[in-house]
């Protein structure tokens, strides 16, 4: 009891500056930082791989706009920068928000800006990583690509993570008696005379494995260039990460082509800045199979039918909303080979919540142009598809091979990416070199019908000079060649086209992109004037933001999100805010998907109230024998605890009346644990979190799922906010052989689904919650709404009713459980004495300011339409 008492009497001390607080380091080890460097000896080529030209250039074609290294010179590499000027207040001042640009010099000169602030931020991020007097192991047997290993203590939970591409800064402790012997020195080393020197060593990240106790694979040394460091010095070594800078330099380069290709008024300028008057508010026109019947009728080849019927029966698989935007899509693409304007329109937007089958629409338009370029015996349509994962980028890659060959698909891929991290079935739609097999861009590149990759690798597209506008003048220029000499032979030759190469650009998963991000692809397929490409957003604005670590309010809103509140960046927003603003969205051009095929209707009950409008509707075949499997199943989970029960008011709503609802495969688990920043123990600054009472609850559960209900292992998602917390609950589940059960952060769930879903809040501290920025599940909207749509048919939910009592969102979910009979464990004095005392007043939405309470008398509960059909009561 003593315990507990002190625990709690420490507990509201500590706060994000005592615990979070930079570890110490002595003085003589901060000290070799600051030594003045007489040689750096790189391990790696500094310059990036430039992919070769394919086709015809001359300089006067093809203009690359490469970044610019000469503003902020300590931004570029890093490389010994003053991190006294860094954390001056000045550097550190907010750039000033923009609701709308007059030009767009003006736009680009603000997210420049944005930009710059966002490498500060991770420059300064990136110092916590820095390890003092580390041991550094050489791995032997690979004399081409020697490597070495670096142990960092506490990776698992860096916030921003070391990277692969990212920088180490590597310095012996000591002053060296002699240079490093390189390859120009190498010659003459021996009668070198013996000067002192403070060497620097630059190794690349080649790998990082948080799983084996958080070892760095970094690019080393030669042989030669080892020995001799050995010689020279025997210890440890001083480290420093740099993140990469190659993702800012391919932001900043398309920010240069978006003022070099765009003139006052133009229609680049409409796009980025002006209204999307030029959207139609309905698609209208013939629907997709149309266009297939249409030229079937100029080709009955068996292949080409055959591809057609395919097509077509995917096609009305879909439902009416799915439809309406694979006919938008087609249409304007039947549009566009007439249009002589060639005036690029504004994007078409497809969004809608998890398992509303976005990316399955998406591909089914992607399937149409591929069928109708099987009936036309030509590749018409050529689309490049993009998305900002690599793990998004796959996915998309295997489920078009389905129906495509190597010779149709590409995945595109940098030469750095990992062989080992490319999923089996995505390797035939890659390219090695022989040589060096390394991913390299094929000399038959423009022959892919469909390109797909991340958004940041499309700048490997335009570094090799394969845009829609740099092709288009080499053709020019070809067939200003072929009209010449036909001419002086006395023919009439006349080659030219003004058909794009990229006819189309797709971006899944949208919503989290940056907007800098997305103008990389966009300075591909984009040719000003010349020719029209279509264009479509796909996403949800209402999940996980881009991933920034600067306070910028436009870099956390992306393109689609912008495009969807009327072209002008929000204020910043607070957590209200994210629950209603899709009331206000520009509707024009866009297709809202409400029909879910994923998981049981009371799962999206709450969701669908507190996100979505009130629109959500279930449209998946429930199957009798599987409702009653699941229902098997959490019963075993509720007899772990005791269920908490409200007593019946007959002067509160109907609906609002508590009684155990039948069936329902959510779970509700209240329980009062210590959370502790993982800095205590491991000595490492990170802002992560652990909670070992809900760890051991969480391990419990997954126990009894799998050994006593042989649930698999590959069906069970464990979901935490921290990572402190993930590595926790891994350690104790491999304890009892569970390794197998993935247990992740919500960003490692973007995009993924599990049978069964056991969720920790893991926060306890009330205190603690106003620290949780862009981290927690506490005043995180799109955070919550990713966390309680996971699941396809069992959700458990574990967390601290007290902490959850101060959040609007999971206050609404503490009704929830307690109305319908699914809230176990701990129960919350406060909700239970507002339940006998206090006033309601019901919502079918989440509408403010009425969820603020501003009357403490007055308890506002939203109950929407889908609740109450499930319950009993009229719709």
């Amino acid at each position: 009891m003593a315990d507990n008492d002190t625990a709690a009497t420490v507990k509201p001390v500590l706060n994000k500056a005592a615990v979070l607080a930079d570890v110490f380091v002595p003085h003589h080890l901060r000290r070799v930082n600051e030594w003045t460097i007489t040689q750096a000896v790189p391990t790696y080529d500094y310059t990036p791989h430039m992919p070769k030209v394919i086709g015809p250039e001359t300089p006067g074609n093809r203009k690359l706009f490469p970044f610019r290294s000469d503003i902020f010179p300590e931004l570029y590499w890093g490389v010994q920068y003053n991190q006294h000027k860094l954390r001056h207040k000045e550097e550190f001042k907010a750039v000033p928000l923009l609701s709308e640009w007059a030009d767009l010099k003006q736009y680009c000169e603000y997210w420049e800006s944005v930009l710059i602030q966002e490498r500060r931020e991770r420059l300064l991020l990136a110092e916590k990583c820095s390890q003092y007097g580390v041991n550094i192991v050489v791995q032997s047997g690979n004399a081409d690509r020697p490597m070495a290993i670096l142990t960092v203590t506490g990776i698992a939970d860096a916030a921003p993570p070391i990277l692969v591409g990212d920088i180490a800064l590597i310095r012996p402790l000591t002053v060296l008696s002699r240079p490093i012997v390189t390859a120009e020195t190498r010659s003459y080393y021996n009668v070198m005379a013996p000067l002192p020197s403070h060497v620097e060593i630059h190794c690349r990240v080649h790998d990082v494995q948080r799983s084996q106790g958080g070892r760095v694979i970094l690019s080393w040394l030669p042989d030669f260039q080892a020995e001799n460091l050995s010689s020279l010095y025997k210890g440890a070594f001083n480290v420093r990460f740099i993140p990469s800078v190659e993702p800012m330099k391919q932001m900043l380069s398309a920010l240069a082509w978006v003022v070099a290709s765009s003139t006052k008024g133009d229609e680049l300028e409409r796009l980025l800045l002006g209204e999307r008057s030029n959207v139609p508010a309905s698609p209208g026109g013939m629907e997709a199979p149309d266009h297939l019947k249409r030229a079937l009728e100029n080709k009955l080849s068996s292949e080409a039918a055959g591809a057609s019927s395919k097509v077509v029966r995917a096609y009305f698989r879909l439902n009416k909303d799915q439809r309406s935007f694979v006919n938008a899509i087609m249409n304007r693409t039947r549009d566009s080979r007439s249009d002589s304007t060639n005036q690029l329109l504004s994007p078409l937007i497809l969004t809608g919540p998890a398992g509303t089958g976005k990316t399955g629409t998406l591909l089914t338009a992607v399937q149409f142009l591929w069928a109708y370029n099987r009936l036309q015996g030509m590749p018409c349509y050529r689309i490049l598809l993009c998305t900002p994962s690599h793990t998004a980028a796959d996915v998309v890659t295997c489920r078009l091979g389905e129906f495509m060959d190597d010779s149709q698909l590409f995945r595109l891929l940098s030469r750095d990416r990992p062989v080992t991290t490319i999923p089996t079935a995505v390797l035939p739609f890659c390219y090695q070199s022989p040589t060096t097999a390394l991913f390299e861009l094929p000399d038959t590149l423009l022959d892919f019908e469909v390109i797909v990759c991340t958004t940041y690798d499309a700048s490997l597209l335009y570094q090799a000079g394969l845009t829609n506008q740099q092709l288009r003048i080499r053709r020019h220029t070809f067939a200003e060649y072929v009209r010449d000499v036909s001419r002086s032979s006395g023919m009439q030759v006349d080659i030219s086209s003004t058909e794009p190469h990229f006819t189309h650009f797709f971006l899944d998963e949208s919503a989290q992109a940056t907007e800098p991000e997305v103008l990389i692809p966009l300075s591909v397929v984009i040719d000003p004037g010349h020719a029209r490409t279509e264009i479509a957003l796909v996403g949800d604005p209402k999940q996980l933001s881009p991933i920034v670590h600067s306070d910028s309010t436009g870099l956390v809103t992306s393109w689609m999100e912008r495009l969807l509140r009327g072209r002008v960046l929000p204020e910043r927003l607070q957590v209200e805010d994210y629950l209603v603003d899709s009331m206000h969205y520009d509707r024009q051009g866009t297709t809202f998907l409400f029909q879910n095929y994923r998981g049981h209707e009371a799962l999206l009950c709450l969701p669908s109230a507190m996100f979505y409008e009130d629109q959500l509707q279930q449209a998946k075949h429930q199957d009798m024998e599987e409702l009653a499997y699941w229902d098997d199943v959490l019963q075993s989970i509720e007899s772990f605890s005791i269920p908490v029960e409200l007593p019946y008011r007959h002067d509160v709503p109907s609906e609002l009346q508590p009684f155990k609802t039948p069936g329902w495969p959510i779970h509700f688990l209240g329980v009062n644990g210590i959370d502790q920043t993982v800095t205590i123990k491991s000595g490492y600054p990170s802002n992560s979190w652990t909670n070992t009472v809900e760890a051991e609850a969480v391990a419990k559960i997954v126990v009894a799922l799998v050994k006593q209900k042989h649930v698999p292992t590959e069906s069970i998602g464990v979901v935490a906010p921290f990572r402190g917390q993930v590595v926790a609950i891994r350690r104790l589940l491999r304890d009892v052989g569970l390794s197998a059960v993935n247990v992740g952060t919500i960003e490692d769930f973007q995009a993924v689904e599990r049978s069964v879903i056991v969720l920790s809040l893991t926060r306890s501290t009330p205190a603690f919650v106003s620290h949780d920025v862009r981290e927690g599940l506490f005043g995180q909207a799109k955070r919550c709404n990713v966390a309680l749509t996971r699941a396809e048919n069992l959700l458990i939910v574990i967390g601290n009713p007290e902490v959850m009592r101060g959040d609007i969102i999971w206050r609404q979910f503490l009704w929830f459980c307690f109305r319908n009979g699914i809230y176990y464990g701990l129960a919350d004095e406060t909700l239970t004495e507002k339940w006998l005392t206090s006033k309601f007043k019901v919502l079918r939405k989440a509408e403010v300011p009425s969820l603020q309470r501003e009357n403490e008398d007055e308890e506002v509960i939203v109950v929407g339409t889908l609740e109450r059909v499930l319950r009993g009561f009229a719709g």
